[in-house]
């Protein structure tokens, strides 16, 4: 692949960001201990944990990354506000933020930035969104709309440029394999201690999180092959089980479709053919027995919501089609409300009900008609076009990959590839949702093209 370079170095050393951070931690903390008596010993020594970690991202190179895969699917803990808890959240998040460009900007080493597929296609697509901004019912929304999505290309970024170290590595596998137990014993524990619902970890939308875990648990699987532990194999394959069981609890129909993918495609490149087929007579062996226990079948339809069937995405269909229609070129605009595309007055019982409880930004429930609706056909092409060299990057990636441990990232890669393209059937939070837990797939993504760039995993030592 042909790359374009953008090289950065400033000589000088960034001995002084580690002081600054160590220093504030230690004021926080000192503070925090001496405000016990009021906050109380359970959220003090909670705070205390979260400085602590903050610090630490602080003090890593690659602690954006690190805060981003343990918060992302953090929107409420306990009693906590969802409006508390996102300002800690993204408060931290800047500072980190700040404090890695400093570190970029002062050490002496150089920082590269290469155009591959990702960078290309992903300038191609926010240029497309401004000119479709400049023509759109809202247009500063939509170029604000724009701009906000080039965020999730800094992440990815932020992720090959700082992920330079094994150990950078094996710390955020760590955390995202503690955010999986501890966000699905956190939710294991509620359906234990009360009535039956959709688990949703640590996130208020259980299918958000159903498709944070989609994203994470290949990185999982692929984890627990490169460690020589068995322990440690163990260990993240434990988890990896953890979060499938999550997916399945989180009764979000779409993200089981993307299970049902992501697993076929990665026993398939790993030429696993009788454990696929063994998986597959289990679950022909269930659904019958599902299918003919009218007790069973009863329960599975009302815990895995068929009874309401798909009556408001079908309808949003409908409606997203006539407004592609209508705007073919240019769409909508990349910021499309509601109002801008149906009248949900007049619509069916079941769309207004379904709309009733979201935002006022209009959803389309299927991310290919929704980018044709917002920024035209030429939109869907550009995005077709994005995944088509994605694609190839990735398995060109793996067949050069110099040994099994880098070649199980870059095959849970294209099982992620896969359960996206047919989650995004049925909804568009994948890639660029406004939910944070998109983020967890251009981490995926950064970290497997980090692996690869560095050279992380030639001389595999755990």
């Amino acid at each position: 692949m042909n790359n374009r370079v953008l090289s950065l170095a400033i000589s000088s050393p960034d001995q002084t960001l580690r002081v600054v951070g160590i220093v504030l931690i230690l004021i926080f903390d000192a503070i925090l201990v001496a405000a016990l008596p009021w906050i109380g010993p359970l959220y003090t020594t909670a705070a205390l944990i979260g400085i602590l970690i903050l610090g630490g991202c602080l003090i890593s190179d690659a602690g954006f990354i690190i805060l981003l895969a343990a918060i992302s699917q953090i929107n409420v803990v306990g009693e906590s506000s969802f409006e508390f808890t996102r300002m800690l959240k993204w408060g931290a998040v800047a500072i980190v933020a700040a404090a890695t460009i400093l570190r970029l900007l002062f050490k002496g080493t150089t920082v590269e930035f290469k155009a591959d597929a990702v960078v290309r296609y992903f300038a191609l697509y926010l240029a497309w969104g401004v000119v479709c901004s400049l023509l759109a019912i809202h247009p500063m929304g939509s170029l604000v709309n724009v701009l906000s999505k080039s965020l999730f290309l800094v992440v990815y970024l932020f992720a090959i440029s700082t992920i330079t170290k094994r150990s950078h590595l094996d710390l955020i596998l760590a955390v995202l394999l503690i955010g999986v137990i501890a966000s699905c014993s956190y939710s294991f524990v509620g359906l234990l201690s009360g009535p039956y619902r959709r688990i949703a970890g640590f996130m208020i939308n259980a299918g958000g999180y159903s498709v944070a875990l989609m994203m994470i648990v290949p990185m999982l699987v692929a984890a627990g092959s490169i460690y020589h532990r068995r322990s440690v194999r163990l260990i993240y394959r434990l988890g990896a089980a953890i979060g499938m069981v999550g997916i399945a609890l989180a009764w979000s129909r779409a993200t089981w479709l993307m299970l049902a993918a992501a697993t076929v495609v990665f026993l398939i490149l790993r030429r696993q053919f009788k454990l696929l087929s063994l998986l597959a007579m289990l679950v022909a062996a269930v659904a019958i027995f599902v299918v003919t226990d009218p007790q069973v079948y009863s329960l599975f339809r009302q815990v895995s919501r068929l009874r309401a069937g798909t009556t408001h995405r079908t309808s949003l269909w409908d409606y997203s089609l006539k407004g592609i229609r209508e705007h073919p070129l240019f769409g909508v605009g990349p910021l499309t409300l509601t109002e801008d595309v149906l009248d949900a007055r007049t619509a069916d019982i079941g769309t207004r009900f379904f709309l009733i409880t979201k935002e006022s930004e209009f959803n389309a429930h299927n991310y290919y008609l929704h980018i044709m609706l917002t920024t035209g056909i030429p939109g869907l092409l550009i995005f077709l076009l994005f995944v088509y060299n994605l694609f190839k990057h990735t398995i060109r990636a793996r067949r050069e990959a110099p040994n099994p441990e880098s070649r199980a990232f870059q095959e849970a890669t294209l099982a992620m590839l896969a359960a996206v393209l047919v989650g995004l059937l049925f909804d568009t939070g994948s890639l660029m949702s406004s939910g944070s837990y998109a983020n967890y797939f251009w981490i995926s993504l950064g970290l497997t093209e980090a692996i690869r760039r560095n050279h992380l995993l030639a001389s595999n030592r755990a």
